[in-house]
């Protein structure tokens, strides 16, 4: 090696051992010229609006009926095509029959559930039976995850059986094996 090579591979050393290198854990987005807010900027700008849609009594309202359940579910579309305003709307009416208490029974031995939950796990796993789009199943699918039924597991693990996309496989059957237990 030559005196000018091995100058040259010493002064390329030092310029990258100089260079600020970036945190492997920073997360937050370079800069853009997208004028798309980041979801912390949305949900701060839509704050009231949020806030609304998901009381309580909004979120009864979802679950009141199949039919209220089917529309909201509705709302749903393919891949960056769905309100975000909706989505947290779905995700809030899950987490909201999950912490309803189911009503009384004598068979104190077995877990009562919620009648809004029952119904929403129902709309959600016929939603997601009825769906063309892989990104709807997987979407009602996690949802399921969190509020859907033991009863419910071998319907979640045929939608993934019967499906080519490899997402919809994949999350239908840890679903499935999740409610299973």
């Amino acid at each position: 090696m030559n005196l000018k090579t091995a100058f040259a591979v010493l002064a390329a050393a030092f310029a990258a051992a100089t260079l600020e290198a970036k945190d492997q854990y920073d997360i937050r987005p370079g800069e853009s010229s997208s004028a798309a807010l980041t979801a912390v900027e949305w949900q701060a700008t839509n704050a009231t609006k949020l806030a609304a849609a998901t009381a309580p009594e909004a979120l009864a309202a979802h679950v009141a009926t199949a039919d209220a359940a089917a529309a909201l579910l509705e709302k749903v579309k393919g891949a960056y095509h769905t309100d975000p305003l909706d989505a947290h709307v779905i995700g809030a009416v899950s987490q909201y029959v999950m912490t309803l208490k189911g009503g009384f029974s004598l068979a104190f031995w077995k877990p009562s559930v919620a009648p809004e939950r029952e119904l929403w796990s129902a709309a959600l796993l016929k939603r997601a039976e009825a769906a063309t789009d892989a990104y709807v199943q997987q979407f009602c699918i996690d949802q399921l995850r969190w509020c859907g039924l033991k009863c419910q597991a071998a319907a979640i693990a045929a939608i993934g059986e019967q499906s080519s996309d490899r997402g919809v496989k994949d999350l239908a059957y840890i679903a499935s094996k999740e409610l299973s237990r």
